[in-house]
């Protein structure tokens, strides 16, 4: 298992450089951005180069569908969803089917009264220049048709005019990341989450849990002073393995002070007792675009406890 990419410091940056074409990595590996040396923010968009990468991720798609991983990866998702994990969220037409003939979830609705499911993608990276980008993005993209969900977004550093006009053909809007993050908070408009993010840093994951735990305190990475609620029983995500963290961390896999060592405030450590999570199975025509992926949820009684324990200072 490889050690973790940069500090996600670089999602906020606007500059975004011409990514490499990097090879294969395993374990939790994130994308190298700091190894990114051509500026492209200004390249203009090549329209032949934005369909081929399409036509490739609907080539990938066609691999992934029928596999036990797809399988596994929807039905874990839609049973999480039928199992009530998200709080604040309700249907009263049930879940509808979706495109690929799975359950859907664009029929439910949540108490702040708007429809659907909205899911947010980060950490693919460029399927211009990926290998691993094209499984990951044809992965997203089944995931949004097959459980219904039709508000899809992105964000990447790395990601090419060209990968953000294939995302287009695709369904999926892409954003900058320098909207995280807020962007990745379910109380950012009121709507269920499914965050898909298969190999991210940990310190993104840090502050998307931030996000959605401390609202009130600013989405600090750690932090919950000042936080008074708790968002993530609207949240979903499919993306590394938690109890692969805490594991790495015991056996002091990566250094301390080094991109990926566990800090003293990890709230990913921290919420480990009010989470849920399946591990997914080794998708062997790319394994290393999915290894260590897990579908994480928060259940209303495991996150009660959690959430009274840490805000009430018991």
């Amino acid at each position: 298992m490889s050690e973790e990419g940069p500090d996600t410091t670089e999602w906020k940056v606007k500059s975004r450089k011409r990514p490499g074409r990097r090879p294969g990595n395993s374990g939790h590996a994130a994308h190298e951005v700091q190894a990114l040396q051509v500026e492209y923010c200004d390249e203009p968009l090549d329209p032949a180069a934005a369909a081929r990468t399409a036509a490739r991720v609907r080539e990938r798609a066609v691999s992934l569908r029928g596999s036990s991983f797809l399988t596994a990866a929807c039905t874990a998702a839609t049973e999480v969803f039928q199992a009530g994990a998200l709080l604040s969220c309700s249907s009263s037409e049930g879940l509808r089917r979706g495109s690929g003939g799975k359950e859907s979830l664009e029929g439910a609705s949540c108490s702040g009264g708007s429809s659907g499911v909205r899911l947010l993608c980060l950490g693919i990276g460029s399927p211009e220049a990926s290998a691993s980008s094209v499984w990951q993005l044809a992965l997203a993209w089944l995931l949004a048709e097959d459980l219904g969900i039709s508000d899809r977004t992105w964000a990447d550093p790395q990601m090419r005019r060209s990968d953000a006009a294939a995302g287009e053909q695709l369904g999926f809007r892409a954003v900058e990341p320098e909207l995280l993050p807020d962007g990745s908070s379910a109380s950012s408009d009121g709507r269920p989450l499914l965050l898909f993010m298969p190999h991210c840093d940990r310190a993104l994951y840090e502050m998307v849990l931030a996000a959605n735990c401390s609202a009130h305190a600013g989405g600090r990475c750690g932090s919950l002073e000042g936080a008074t609620s708790c968002q993530l029983g609207d949240v979903v995500i499919l993306g590394n393995s938690f109890q692969v963290y805490a594991q790495r961390d015991e056996l002091g896999v990566v250094p301390s002070g080094t991109p990926g060592a566990a800090r003293t405030d990890s709230l990913l450590r921290r919420l480990l007792p009010a989470l849920r999570e399946q591990l997914l199975p080794i998708f062997q025509p790319c394994p290393e675009a999915f290894n260590d992926l897990a579908v994480i949820s928060f259940p209303a009684a495991e996150l009660a406890r959690w959430h009274e324990s840490q805000f009430s200072g018991h």
